[in-house]
């Protein structure tokens, strides 16, 4: 099963790669690899890229597939997998996960609006998003706590700060990236 997991997973075959972890997390419902290997996969068919690396439009099951890359991240951090690896890169997705939502969402959002309305849903639009890199800081400051030197975690929170509105974590992180 795990052979061929693997094997589906470097075809590009997510749906069966992800019908096989399904049957291997029945089994073993507290591996922490294969929820973060589920999450990683629930991921990316959520935010499919293309050849060139660039993104691909949202499937139309793109809730569904970003609350299940959820579950199977956070049951992840729970395990707390004794590989710092696999906790770091629980983490940092998680906080990606969210922050990547929240940017669609503006997006999305914003491409929706109409002109007049654009003020109002503005307001509104910035809640959403906001709601969602809020949630992505905690992740990325433990990650950061794992590795305190990584510069993508140190350059997504900083960013997420400003996004925010806390200049002063945001400072602190730059005199970090400074070093």
């Amino acid at each position: 099963l795990n052979l061929e997991t693997d094997y589906y997973i470097k075809s590009g075959k997510q749906q069966e790669s992800l019908n096989n972890l399904n049957i291997a997390l029945e089994k073993d419902p507290n591996n922490a690899v294969l929820h973060l290997i589920a999450a990683n996969t629930l991921d990316n068919m959520a935010n499919p890229k293309g050849a060139d690396g660039k993104d691909l439009e949202k499937p139309a099951n793109f809730s569904e597939l970003f609350a299940k890359a959820e579950e199977h991240y956070k049951k992840t951090v729970d395990l707390k997998p004794s590989n710092v690896e696999y906790s770091f890169n629980a983490l940092y997705n998680l906080g990606a996960l969210y922050y990547n939502f929240g940017t669609y969402t503006y997006n999305k959002e914003m491409n929706d609006a109409t002109i007049a309305k654009l003020a109002q849903k503005q307001k509104e639009i910035n809640t959403k998003v906001n709601e969602q890199y809020k949630k992505a800081i905690p992740y990325f400051e433990q990650a950061l706590q794992i590795k305190g030197d990584d510069i993508s975690t140190l350059q997504s929170l900083r960013k997420l700060y400003l996004l925010t509105g806390d200049e002063a974590k945001a400072n602190e992180i730059s005199a970090k990236l400074k070093k």
